[in-house]
């Protein structure tokens, strides 16, 4: 917002941090972008923020003005900047729950349709050609169905496909995704995955978005984002942190263990070990330990999975240390949802296609977190509400799912070519990661895949970690 009679600049940045925006304060100009190489182009020279650098590398992220560069800011998600006479500040901002307020009358169930239609609604152009990354999840299902239900014309559906693993159960998502499609009557796109590389985007897209990535599937979401341009969708929506918005409900178990409530504790975790065909004993154990961490704050904030050396001694930000029964809106509120949340929009505009998660809506938000427990844990089902809504359109066994895991796609698409970028890149390493990283466990991540053929995934993030932060540095010439 520009007050062109007293020459002030207010820039807002929304609550959950879905769109970017940096900025820049010299002597001569002061810059504003939602991308930064436009800010770097405008700059003589930038040097880089090891503090940042380092924090990635940890896998980790705390949401503050800081960027990779020393001479550019972010500006925070719930923040507003005021810029007048060469003098610039940044102040929070909070938005009234009473804003946002909805009644929770007795039929929370059609309250909750109410709410999840007026987030797509206000998320969609109905005259843009529309598309859903559109898993067969549950998240996802719910907004092709809500867009179906409020008479959406013009969309089409997308989603990963993994033909070439047919013999993992966990990962065939075609049934789900077909249970939509019937439904709705849209057009679906399965985007064959067999592969195709999940190094070679990193590189791509570090460079493009000027900035290190951890982000493991950036592959799925390239591939994807390549057939959506070339049918000239405008606008695609995702179900992404559907299960946050709603919640698993897990801190309700918490509440029947601290008011002493253990037959009926003891119950939810046996039905939810045979809704995840788990061993009840297991989870019984598993549950009961979590709620004694939880009494007592026991927090585990070292990586052991970092490739950073080990006297650095890094600790992980206490912010995104959640633990399964932290609490709903805590849960919503870690760093690492305003990171995801800013990088999957540069992602796309650098397609030049909106992206919206209506699941982040603040309305939905605060609806999700005042209902009922009932409605978010019952009888062993997590996310019951959204269970309850979706079986009034797919089958039982839909509504009714446990959740799909994507890392034997991830696993599997890793080849040798990937494994020569690995090299390549470990022969150029930037002199600031000579410093800093375990180059010795580097080397034996290397020496394992040669000898084995095999990767885990903490060993496959740690490689895109490594190429990413690499290739950053060396574009940028830091």
């Amino acid at each position: 917002l520009f007050d062109h009679t007293n020459k002030k600049l207010k820039i807002i940045r929304d609550t959950r941090g879905t769109r970017s925006l940096f900025y820049a304060n010299n002597e001569e100009n002061f810059l504003f972008s939602s991308d930064q190489n436009a800010i770097i182009k405008r700059i003589e020279k930038v040097t880089l923020n090891k503090d940042k650098l380092i924090e990635f590398l940890n896998w980790d992220y705390k949401s503050n003005d800081e960027t990779y560069f020393n001479e550019i800011c972010r500006l925070e998600p719930s923040h507003f900047l005021t810029f007048s006479n060469n003098e610039m500040t940044s102040k929070s901002y909070s938005l009234s729950d009473d804003i946002f307020h909805t009644d929770m009358n007795k039929d929370v169930k059609e309250t909750f349709k109410k709410t999840l239609y007026k987030s797509v609604i206000g998320m969609t152009n109905r005259k843009k050609r529309i598309g859903v990354m559109m898993s067969g999840g549950l998240d996802s299902s719910a907004i092709a169905i809500s867009l179906k239900k409020n008479n959406y014309e013009n969309v089409k559906t997308y989603s990963a496909n993994f033909d070439h693993l047919r013999n993992n159960d966990g990962i065939d998502e075609m049934p789900y995704q077909k249970n939509v499609s019937k439904f709705t009557s849209y057009p679906h796109f399965f985007v064959q995955m067999k592969d195709k590389s999940p190094i070679e985007p990193i590189q791509h897209f570090t460079k493009a978005l000027c900035q290190p990535l951890l982000f493991p599937n950036i592959y799925i979401f390239k591939e994807i984002a390549d057939k959506l341009k070339k049918d000239k969708i405008e606008v695609i929506l995702d179900g992404n942190d559907g299960d946050n918005t709603i919640s698993h409900g897990f801190e309700v178990l918490f509440s029947y263990f601290i008011k002493l409530r253990f037959i009926k504790f003891t119950k939810e975790v046996y039905l939810y070990s045979k809704f995840v065909n788990g061993s009840f004993k297991k989870f019984l154990f598993l549950f009961l330990k979590e709620a004694i961490k939880e009494i007592f704050q026991v927090k585990k904030i070292e990586n052991k999975n970092s490739i950073l050396k080990k006297d650095l001694e890094i600790k992980k930000n206490p912010k995104n240390m959640i633990s399964f029964f932290s609490s709903h809106r805590k849960k919503l509120s870690i760093d690492l949802h305003f990171q995801a949340n800013e990088i999957r929009n540069e992602f796309f505009r650098y397609f030049k296609i909106e992206n919206f998660s209506p699941f982040y809506d603040e309305e939905l938000i605060n609806f999700c977190i005042s209902m009922p427990s009932e409605n978010k844990f019952k009888n062993g089902l997590t996310r019951n509400i959204l269970r309850e809504f979706l079986l009034d359109f797919l089958p039982k066994n839909h509504a009714q799912r446990d959740k799909s895991i994507l890392t034997p796609g991830l696993l599997s698409n890793f080849k040798d070519s990937d494994l020569k970028i690995f090299k390549s890149e470990l022969r150029n390493i930037n002199k600031h990661l000579i410093d800093v990283l375990d180059l010795e466990k580097l080397e034996s991540i290397l020496s394992k895949f040669k000898k084995e053929k095999k990767i885990t995934e903490e060993e496959l993030i740690n490689i895109q970690v490594f190429i990413s932060a690499n290739v950053f540095l060396n574009h940028n010439n830091l």
